[in-house]
């Protein structure tokens, strides 16, 4: 089949001025404008009048931020770290964020007036705004009268209020987003020294280190972010759509070059966004199945995290002074995060030299590197020359010659407690994250022959790119070119490479087999660039994104809890269910060491099940290669067994496979331990001893490198015990794994299954990473990005490469400068709050039998399964009452209150009973409790017992008697935490976000009231009732900005 040669050479240029606005690419998102003016706050004049027509927001009067407050410098005990005066996080400007919330409140109010009349907008704002006079002066408003006004309305008529209410807030969320953005360009623009928590900042931390210091950090650079598919995205995608149009239309709203007709034009298309928005269903009509879930994740690498990547990479470079990859390395990355063996280094480059004497194969010696970046093939673990270091590191960042960042996916491999997720979704999976891959190359590989027009007689054309494009001539004689002369030799091969690349994605003959491959063939060009800056330039931004996410985009981990593996396990092995833990054990370490397979039919069909998932597990790698598999988790492990069956599973069912497609041996796939629950924290170290010393399991660590990656659960720990005990005993047992590894030789890995609301592990990353345990880090870490988190930290490009780089730079930090181990005198303040906030935490949680149906009655936990928000069941299967309720609706359910239990409850005894001066000292000196204070003063702030009891009304008598503990606790908290900050208010320290988020309530809190009412008459039995009912839940997620 003939192939045309570039197939993007003939696209027309981008308009600025035609079909889509400037600022927006063709599809209507946002695209960064380089160099391109800021824009001036535009700060208002004249004095504020009060006007009912106007939006709340722009009556209120700019209020002015505090001076910003330079980073306190560093204490001796975090030795060799540079004392340095970082920019502060520069507060909102109140003009600007103002301006864009009043003008998105005022668009929405001509939308209401247009679809629904006057008098609707007219009682959407009356409700808002009577809102917002009980919060600013409770005393003197009458509650009752909001209450009464939203009892006398019909359920369809408060549908629609509903759905203005949550709109109004969505669209604070896109103005927040753009001040951050708008926030990050000032900064660039007004070079004010480095931004806090940037790579910059990091590089100015660490600059009395040595170059060799840096230069060792960033080889063993080696972040992974896990994108889930937790049921914890309460947007539409249809929606998300219209909020993202909305919000690139309002990014060229801010250009000050933009006249008034143009202006009208911008925002008469946004109206227009607006209305459809409005018109479209904000619930979905059946349940994302797990195909659905998959296309929406690879959207968010699709559409932001794919061009971001290079950028994050630039900015690496540029601030550490460390190139990448490093010129001694192989460079590539397999499929989403393998080596390859092509030398890419900045010598060969301004030289012109060959590219390290690559093949157009790409293939290495030795084997090939696993998900963790580990070798997966017999050989030398650990480093190149298999001596072990002082630090134990597996080799797995860009010294072996891939990307410092790379991504995982759960989404269609997830198959803990969901029926619907096995081996069809994990093949179908895979293969769209290939069709993906492979596109978003090509359509890259066709922008850069659009660019590469060199001729030969003006560049240094190596005899490696000539014999190439020789290789290619006769191996793919059908290839035609179509505008590319004999004497452009860039563009013939680059029409090469899009061939292949275009029969790869058939499986066909002359197509790459591995990404090494392609990444061989740029390699080649790049070499023949003649000019550093081209070099460095468009082909290297391909480049890293080739490393980084290969044909694969990105790894699918599999997970399955230990109970169905235990249960498959024991289908394969007689006499296995009967046996004690030492029993089990014993017959596991026999069956490995035999002969591997079992000619035995399964007749139970649940076990079946469950072997046939982890049996796609060998299929997956046999078919896209040894990276496909990121990891094996198992969830709830608790003892040796349930690891050795996962093992044993994986060997039995690899030997199976037809036509030998696999050795006969285990695959090198990561298996990873998820322990969950505070015991099994405490019980984590004993669980890994066992398994170090079982030969058939030590034999595998070393398969995979020396490196052993273990899963952290912070959302059941803190289910299990509350948030304290469940954030100190994450951090013992990091400690205490890291000692046994260390003891062992061997690389340990901690993967954070972290959430995006505070009880389930939440919050920024940069000052989660820096607050973990002394050597738990070392340039290696594993972060879950769960549901609403993704949207929130990744909404544009820019904000993209912000984010990454505050997780990135946090790493650095916690490897270069880790924090100094805790005193005795802190250690044994939170061995004693861990004790009494547990105990107080489980009597009401577990221990009152009340306490169920309170929670039941007070949220709307029935209706959250309704909200088809993911494909998995909310409930554990067999199970009932608080413990079979899955940590996600759990946490989910008291956001929706406003209460937020499990984020605080406990605390405030536990606080109360403490040192208040040690406990200040604690916040002043100790990360990880500065960290847990600043996490439970977020959570308090969001959370609001006078609208919550509210919810009182719908629960029976004696289990409303459980509030009054609640309330107790609640002001206790909250009095600790302020004398502990000693200021007056909470948030009081950060003014910037205590006014955004104050600024969320008076949309919130008719919403919670309306859910209260509305609650009540769906359980009287109108039907009426429940579509609103379940758009309430996802207006408050989207005011909360949390769900689960």
């Amino acid at each position: 089949m003939a192939h045309r040669a570039g197939r993007g050479m003939r696209r027309p240029a981008r308009r600025s001025g035609g079909g889509e606005p400037a600022g927006c690419d063709g599809r209507g998102r946002g695209v960064a404008a380089r160099g391109r003016p800021r824009a001036r706050p535009i700060r208002p004049s004249g004095p504020t009048t009060i006007d009912r027509d106007r939006p709340y927001s722009d009556r209120r009067r700019p209020t002015a931020a505090g001076p910003g407050r330079p980073v306190r410098s560093t204490r001796p005990t975090e030795p060799r770290r540079r004392t340095v005066t970082i920019d502060p996080a520069m507060p909102d400007a109140p003009s600007t964020l103002d301006r864009d919330t009043a003008l998105l409140e005022r668009l929405l109010g001509s939308v209401l007036v247009e679809q629904e009349g006057r008098a609707f907008r007219e009682r959407v704002f009356w409700l808002r705004d009577k809102a917002a006079q009980l919060r600013a002066d409770p005393e003197g408003t009458d509650a009752e009268e909001l209450v009464d006004a939203i009892r006398r309305l019909s359920s369809s008529q408060l549908g629609p209020i509903v759905r203005a209410c949550s709109m109004s807030l969505q669209l604070s969320n896109i103005a927040e987003e753009l001040e951050r953005l708008r926030r990050r360009r000032a900064h660039d623009a007004d070079d004010q020294g480095p931004q806090r928590e940037s790579l910059a900042a990091a590089a100015a931390t660490t600059a009395g280190l040595s170059r060799d210091e840096r230069a060792r950090a960033l080889a063993d650079l080696d972040v992974a972010l896990v994108m889930t598919a937790h049921p914890t995205e309460a947007t539409r995608r249809s929606i998300f759509d219209h909020q993202q149009r909305a919000w690139a239309l309002m990014e060229t709203l801010d250009d000050p070059r933009i006249g008034p007709t143009r202006r009208r034009t911008f925002e008469d298309e946004l109206r227009e966004t607006l209305t459809v928005w409005w018109q479209t269903d904000d619930v979905r009509a059946r349940r994302p199945r797990p195909d659905d879930e998959v296309r929406r994740t690879l959207l968010h690498v699709e559409g932001v995290l794919y061009d971001a990547v290079p950028d994050l990479l630039l900015e690496l470079s540029r601030t550490l002074g460390v190139a990448w990859p490093p010129a001694d390395t192989a460079g590539g990355s397999g499929d989403a995060g393998s080596s390859a063996a092509t030398a890419t280094g900045s010598s060969s480059v301004t030289t012109g030299a060959t590219a390290g004497g690559a093949t157009a194969g790409g293939a290495r010696a030795g084997g090939a590197t696993s998900a963790t970046g580990a070798t997966s093939a017999a050989g030398t673990p650990g480093t190149a020359s298999g001596a072990r270091r002082t630090v134990p590191t597996a080799g797995t960042g860009a010294a072996a010659g891939r990307a410092p960042i790379r991504f995982g996916s759960w989404a269609g491999g997830d198959m803990d407690g969901n029926p619907n997720v096995g081996p069809d979704t994990i093949a179908a999976s895979l293969q769209r994250h290939r069709r993906t891959a492979l596109r978003l190359l090509g359509e890259r590989v066709d922008r850069l022959a659009v660019h590469f027009s060199q001729a030969d007689d003006r560049v240094f054309v190596t005899d490696d790119l000539k014999r190439s494009i020789e290789r290619d001539e006769r191996e793919l004689p059908r290839v035609t070119f179509q505008g590319a002369s004999a004497n452009e030799p860039f563009r013939r091969k680059l029409t090469f490479i899009a061939a292949r690349l275009e029969r790869a994605a058939q499986r066909g003959e002359g197509g790459y087999e591995r990404v090494e491959e392609l990444i061989a063939d740029l390699s080649l060009l790049r070499a023949s660039c003649s000019s550093t800056l081209v070099a460095h330039g468009r082909i290297a931004r391909l480049l890293a994104q080739a490393r980084t996410f290969g044909f694969l985009v990105a790894a699918l981990d599999v997970r399955q809890s230990a109970g169905p593996l235990q249960h498959a396990t024991a289908a394969l092995i007689d006499g296995y269910a009967d046996e004690d833990e030492a029993g089990r054990q014993r017959l596991l370490v026999e069956a490995l060491e035999g002969p591997p397979g079992f000619a035995r039919e399964v007749d139970d069909e649940d076990a079946a099940t469950t072997i046939a998932g982890i049996a796609a597990v060998g299929r997956a790698i046999a078919d896209h290669g040894p990276h496909a598999i990121g990891r094996l988790i198992i969830a709830m492990a608790r003892q040796p067994s349930d690891v050795l069956c996962t093992q044993f599973l994986l060997r039995h069912t690899a030997a199976d496979l037809d036509g030998g497609a696999l050795p006969h041996d285990t695959p090198a796939v990561p298996i990873v331990p998820l322990f969950e629950t505070v015991d099994d924290l405490a019980a984590a170290e004993a669980t890994m001893g066992d398994l170090y010393a079982t030969a058939p399991y030590a034999d595998h660590v070393e398969r995979c490198g020396g490196a052993q990656e273990i899963m952290l659960g912070y959302s059941d720990s803190a289910k299990d015990g509350g948030f304290i005990a469940s954030q100190w005993g994450l951090y013992g047992a990091q400690e205490r794994l890291v000692a046994q590894a260390d003891e062992q030789g061997i690389a340990v890995r901690f993967f954070h299954g972290r959430g995006g609301s505070t009880s389930r592990g939440g919050g920024p990353h940069h000052r989660a990473i820096l607050s973990q345990p002394p050597g738990s880090v070392r340039g290696r870490i594993a972060i879950t990005e769960q549901g609403e988190t993704l949207s929130q930290r990744y909404p544009h490009p820019e904000l993209a490469v912000r984010s990454l780089e505050q997780t990135v730079s946090a790493v650095v930090l916690a490897t270069l400068t880790p924090p100094a181990e805790p005193a005795p005198a802190y250690r044994a303040a939170l061995d004693e709050l861990t004790t009494v906030s547990r105990e107080t935490y489980r009597a009401l949680v577990f221990d009152d039998e009340r306490f169920p149906r309170l929670l039941h009655q007070a949220a709307p936990l029935a209706e959250l399964s309704e909200m088809n928000i993911g494909s998995r069941p909310a409930k554990r299967g067999g199970t009932t009452g608080v413990d079979g309720l899955r940590a996600i609706p759990w946490v989910f359910a008291w956001m929706q209150n406003r209460i937020l239990l499990p984020a605080w409850y406990g605390t405030g005894t536990a606080l109360e009973q403490g040192d208040r001066e040690l406990q200040r000292e604690m916040v002043e000196r100790w990360p990880f409790f500065r960290t847990i204070l600043s996490m439970l003063e977020m959570s308090l702030f969001k959370s609001d017992l006078g609208v919550a009891e509210r919810y009182l009304e719908l629960v029976d008598p004696d289990a409303r008697e459980l509030w009054t503990p609640i309330r107790e606790e609640h002001a206790r908290v909250q009095r600790v935490v302020l004398e502990i900050r000693g200021t007056p208010k909470l948030l009081d320290a950060t003014p910037a976000l205590q006014r955004r988020l104050a600024h969320r309530n008076p949309w919130i809190d008719p919403l919670s009231h309306i859910q209260v009412a509305l609650l009540r008459r769906s359980r009287d039995g109108d039907e009426d009732a429940h579509g609103p009912l379940l758009s309430t839940i996802g207006g408050i997620a989207a005011g909360m900005r949390n769900t689960g």
